[in-house]
């Protein structure tokens, strides 16, 4: 009996992770999001290097994309908010 290999999620849910710390004002435009979608990508291509060891191609996919929308409307917000006094 084979048993088949545990895959390795651990970049993909310490992005996960960092996705909870949005709410720190400034900090997630500078590193928080910046960090979460570094993680994602390579996380994706690791996925797609190595199926049978990684995992988590629709939950990557899935913090992938909420990490630029919330930095899209981080960014936003911030630049409109300087914008306007």
């Amino acid at each position: 009996m084979n048993k088949a290999a545990k895959k390795n999620y651990t970049k993909l849910w310490i992005a996960i992770l960092l996705l909870f710390l949005v709410w720190i004002p400034l900090l997630n435009i500078a590193v928080i999001l910046q960090a979460a979608i570094y993680l994602v990508i390579s996380q994706i291509i690791l996925i797609k290097k190595h199926p049978e060891k990684y995992g988590g191609m629709v939950l990557a996919i899935v913090c992938l994309i909420a990490s630029i929308v919330i930095f899209a409307l981080s960014l936003y917000g911030l630049i409109t908010s300087i914008s306007n006094p």
